[in-house]
């Protein structure tokens, strides 16, 4: 469109002079280049108009040119345009409505009260009545579309869902696509803001579809950012950046400040959790310029309260003063007591950092009496309490600040958490564990530092599934009874940003050793894995890589037992410890040594085996639903293999497109000793109930069985198997993700569970599955068959004893048997 028209202007120039269109064609022309989002277009065919236009033709200009700046999100200058009073005449019935509709719009665009909200109301209650009056459907659904956003802002998602339907409807039967594009995004939003970032995605990518077909480049671009938000929260960072990027540079080209600020802030909330605050630090500030020139105290608090909290990551106090000052201005100038606590958090923050204990403390104690709706600022202000304590050299209360801090967390309710908060709070949530930790090692309290760090484990484990119950407690004695038990040696890790630890528990000792930074491990684990996925042979080409994990890890902990069981941490949630190479002697992978399991947390205890004779429920080799998750070429040979391992056996299988999720529990899967998924799965590091097992296509269109809903059906198998990601399409899974989704698993009731690292040949993976369960039925435990099929794969002549072929897939346990 944009080139023909350049092309009639031209044309046009070297003849005669044309006469120039009437208001009526100017004004359906330029809403047309409103509709297809051209807003330099729109907005110049409309300014050219109004001063020719007369009647009803200048009103609807003159609204129209507010309409485009809304479009833009300028709610100040819209609210600027709308000086004028649309005359009270029955012709102008709908101007009226759409003046009022203008008016309510621009005011939640600029609301920062909850008065703000209510005057909002007012105006749709009278754009609503004005549109009825003049008997326009068209401009009704416009009303409930912004009904629709003001419910969502003000939380009332039921409400939102409603209005959003009823747009839909309107939309759908009267070919309105371009109101169907804002439904469909705004209803994505309302998952977003409920925190099912999962069920959001498919709408965004429904609005992304249609805003791609009508040629609507900036619906496009904040379809692709909202689905970055989702893939951010969700923990796929890698895959949330681009899409920020793509977002953040059309609103740029277009001139559209209010959302390329928002997309900018998002770029740097990535780059802040990478720890890369140099770049976060200037990003921030790039989107706070945009703020303050569109007057938005809301987004300008929050950019200056991210500074804030950069400048004290990079130790940089007297900065991180001034930016939080004028956070805290804000604030307080608009009566948001919730981060008015962040404000004071960040005051005591900074005082801690100056060595000043006593205004840190009166700093903390401020903001613990802020009335909240969030807990993050109360943890933050207990364990920073802690901290003051500690800096004034009174080592007993800091450490009962510290337990009243996990007192909170014990206590926290989960309808007191707003899911936009949930990676705030989880960040709180291992910075206060992290402190807590650090402030017992540096008092040779390693005992009990050991303690919290497995309390620590079993309760972000909890949160992050949603899960409230009451603390409990593990001792280091208890352990070392685990470890008699078991006759196993116990390995716990805990990583922090400065100073990681070690703790190997035996029947008869608790050895503590010190470990490198996290990001030290972080790039160590990077080199190993990426040696390993780039089939290199660690025995014959040696990695230092390996060699340094090893020794690092390993050594230390003087281990003589064969079976070990691994509490990992961080970083090392993505590494599979087994495959370490050993120098010492003939070269060998650790796997010759030890048999390794993992287990999520100790405080969680296995259940009974299922009755009965063994029994094996398979699930897989699905129809393809979604192009990013093709065909596994192998899965069909993975399933016969298995069938034929265990000849006597009771089986049930579900393949091709009977593998659907509504298949899992109409089999009942409490009756089975085992369950075997072979397909696709994704997992989230920060919201593993979203994680999902990907099958074919339900009745519903579905084709996500979810973590979320597994957990809530009883299960007795000894294992469940998801022989998911081996294959180069499928979704790689985040390590602690893994350890998430596998702990969905464990905590509905399956003992063992054994889940992939890594993509990995599927081909292989068939012939390792097979020798697996061919152990299981001649009685073996999980650990011990996984090790047998994966040690026939390291002692064979193939490539396949390389570790990128059997290293991915590990062992989770549900506590110790």
């Amino acid at each position: 469109m944009r080139c023909a028209w350049v092309l009639a202007l031209v044309l046009v120039g070297c003849g005669p002079k044309v006469k120039q269109a009437s208001p009526p064609a100017s004004y359906q022309h330029a809403r047309e280049l409103l509709i297809s989002e051209h807003l330099a277009e729109a907005s110049k065919e409309t300014e050219n108009a109004i001063t020719r236009a007369q009647g009803a033709d200048y009103w609807n200009l003159r609204l129209l040119r507010v309409e485009i700046l809304l479009a833009q999100r300028e709610g100040r200058r819209a609210q600027a345009a709308l000086d004028f009073t649309v005359p009270a005449k029955p012709e102008l019935i709908e101007q009226a409505g759409r003046y009022e509709l203008c008016q309510a719009y621009a005011a939640l665009l600029l609301a920062d009260s909850k008065q703000a909200l209510a005057d909002v109301q007012k105006r749709l209650d009278r754009a609503a009545a004005l549109a009825g009056a003049a008997k326009s459907d068209g401009l009704s659904a416009e009303v409930e579309l912004r009904r629709a956003s003001l419910a969502i802002a003000c939380r009332q998602e039921e409400e939102a869902r409603k209005h959003l339907t009823r747009v839909l409807v309107y939309a759908r039967s009267h070919g309105d696509r371009s109101l169907q594009i804002s439904a469909t995004g705004n209803m994505g939003h309302l998952y977003q803001r409920s925190g099912h970032n999962d069920e959001a995605i498919p709408w965004f990518e429904q609005a992304l579809a249609q805003a791609q077909a009508l040629g609507a480049g900036t619906s496009v671009s904040r379809a692709l950012g909202n689905l970055g938000l989702c893939y951010f929260r969700l923990g796929d960072l890698e895959k949330a950046l681009p899409n920020f990027q793509e977002a953040e540079e059309h609103f740029r080209s277009a001139g559209i400040r209010f959302e390329r600020q928002i997309w900018l802030g998002n770029i740097g909330n990535i780059q802040e959790s990478k720890r890369d605050f140099n770049a976060a630090f200037d990003t921030y500030n790039e989107a706070l310029s945009i703020a303050r020139e569109l007057g938005d105290k809301s987004h300008s608090a929050t950019w200056l309260s991210n500074l804030a909290n950069v400048s004290i990551e990079r130790r940089e106090w007297d900065t991180a003063e001034r930016y939080n000052n004028e956070a805290a201005v804000i604030r307080t100038a608009v009566h948001d007591t919730n981060d008015e606590a962040y404000s004071l958090v960040n005051a005591g923050r900074i005082a801690l950092g100056h060595g000043k204990a006593k205004d840190a403390a009166r700093n903390f104690r401020g903001a613990l009496q802020r009335p909240v709706e969030e807990l993050t600022p109360v943890l933050d202000a207990h364990s920073g309490l802690a901290q003051a304590y500690a800096l004034d050299g009174d080592n007993a209360e800091a450490q009962r600040e510290f337990q009243r801090a996990i007192q909170v967390v014990a206590r926290q309710q989960a309808a007191l958490l707003d899911p936009q908060n949930k990676l705030t709070w989880f960040a709180s949530l291992i910075r206060c564990y992290q402190e807590y930790v650090v402030f017992l090692m540096e008092r040779g309290k390693t005992s009990e530092a050991l303690e919290v760090v497995e309390a620590s484990r079993g309760r972000v484990l909890a949160e992050r599934l949603e899960e409230s119950r009451a603390q409990q407690r593990t001792s280091a004695f208890n352990l070392q009874t685990i470890a008699s038990r078991t006759h196993s040696t116990l390995l716990f890790y805990w990583v922090g940003p400065q100073k990681s630890y070690a703790w190997a528990v035996t029947p008869n000792s608790v050895r503590q050793f010190d470990l490198p930074s996290e990001a030290e491990l972080q790039r160590l684990v990077n080199l190993y894995g990426a040696a390993v996925q780039e089939l290199r042979d660690p025995l014959k080409e040696p990695s230092e890589a390996g060699k340094k994990l090893y020794d690092t890890l390993i050594a230390p902990a003087g281990i003589r037992t064969l079976k070990v069981i691994v509490a990992p941490a961080g970083p090392l949630c993505s590494l599979n410890f087994a495959t370490l190479p050993v120098s010492a002697g003939t070269p060998h992978y650790w796997i010759e040594d030890a048999q390794v399991s993992v287990v999520p947390s100790f405080e969680l205890s296995p259940r009974a085996r299922s009755p009965g004779p063994p029994s094996l429920l398979l699930i897989g080799n699905p129809v393809t639903a979604d192009a990013e998750f093709p065909e596994l070429s192998f899965a069909g040979q993975e399933m016969n293999e298995i069938e034929k391992s265990l000849p006597a056996v009771q089986e049930v299988v579900y393949a091709r497109d009977a593998a659907r999720p509504g298949a899992y529990v109409a089999a009942n899967p409490g009756r089975f000793s085992w369950i075997h998924f072979v397909a696709h799965a994704t997992a989230s590091p920060s919201a593993p109930l979203q994680s999902a097992v990907i099958l074919s296509r339900g009745p519903g269109a579905e084709y996500h069985l979810y973590a979320r809903n597994v957990v809530q059906v009883p299960l007795h198998a000894d294992l469940v198997t998801i022989s998911a990601c081996h294959s180069a399409g499928a979704k790689i899974f985040a390590g602690e993700g893994l350890v998430g989704f596998s702990w969905a698993f464990l905590k509905s009731g399956a003992r063992n569970v054994i889940a992939g690292l890594w993509d990995v040949n599927d081909r292989s993976t068939a012939e390792m599955m097979a020798d697996l369960y061919r152990e299981l039925g001649r009685g073996a435990r999980p650990a011990e068959a996984l090790r047998t099929a994966q040690l026939a794969m390291v002692r064979s002549k193939t490539v396949f004893r390389k570790p990128y072929y059997w290293g991915p897939f590990e062992v989770f346990q549900a506590g110790v048997e």
